[in-house]
């Protein structure tokens, strides 16, 4: 009896794990229109190619990075390493074409 109420609480566990982790990564993207729900920790330095600041239309300012992959995920605009992400952004020079 005790074997099964540890085996019915471990796969209740292990299903409970799988429920609550799947929404969570669908809102830390920006969303079509460039706006930001839920922000994500800051991201290793060397994986970001790009960030810019969320459209003043959006309800939630946030910093939307790019990473070497293409994927974009929406980042706290009032963190130090933010700011130092949108100026390094900001003031690298454009491409000559």
């Amino acid at each position: 009896m005790k074997t099964l109420h540890t085996l019915s609480l471990l796969i209740l566990m292990c299903l409970l794990q799988q429920s609550s982790a799947a929404p969570v990564s669908l809102h830390i993207h920006p969303t079509k229109d460039g706006c930001c729900f839920k922000l994500s920790p800051p991201l290793p330095v060397n994986l970001v190619t790009n960030a810019t600041l969320t459209a003043a239309s959006c309800k939630q300012e946030a910093l939307i990075v790019t990473t070497v992959k293409g994927r974009r995920f929406c980042v706290s605009p009032d963190l130090p390493w933010s700011r130092t992400q949108l100026a390094r952004f900001q003031s690298s020079p454009l491409p000559s074409e």
